[in-house]
């Protein structure tokens, strides 16, 4: 059924400047990775995701975006 998600494909994420990897689709279909292990700072990166298609079936395809990592609030108190 071409209406159905696919489970346990994987996808090769890339954020510019900053990381890469891969990351398994779940049973509806969003695949996650982790940038790290240095957080990424506040600004916007470009992001591509793709996925490397499934034999005569699914297409290889791509996606680009933009993320963006908004600041974080930061307290200082002493004592």
């Amino acid at each position: 059924d071409d209406d159905m998600p696919l489970e346990d494909k994987t996808l090769s994420f890339s954020v510019t400047g900053a990381c890469s990897g891969s990351g398994t689709t779940d049973e509806t279909g969003v695949a996650a990775f982790t940038c790290g292990p240095v957080p990424l700072v506040a600004g916007e990166y470009d992001v591509n995701v793709s996925y490397s298609g499934m034999g005569g079936y699914y297409e290889e395809t791509s996606a680009a975006g933009t993320l963006t990592v908004e600041p974080e609030d930061v307290s200082i108190s002493f004592h």
